[in-house]
């Protein structure tokens, strides 16, 4: 689902290299992660999870969320 689909969108966290994580929700409310990367856009849909949520990124890129 793209971004511009969004209820709501949360920006939760960024790195040194300006890479941006965070969460929106989807019109059929489903909670989903996102990575804003040079400006490239990609969600983020752990497998066989409800939802996900990212809430940090490392200066080496790795992400931490749920």
């Amino acid at each position: 689902m793209p971004f511009q689909s969004s209820n709501t969108a949360t920006a939760s966290g960024i790195n040194p290299w300006r890479d941006i994580v965070g969460n929106y929700t989807s019109p059929d409310n489903v909670t989903h992660g996102y990575l804003l990367s040079a400006g490239v856009f990609a969600t983020i849909d752990f497998p066989a999870a409800i939802e996900t949520v990212a809430w940090k990124i490392t200066p080496d890129g790795r992400i931490l969320g749920a």
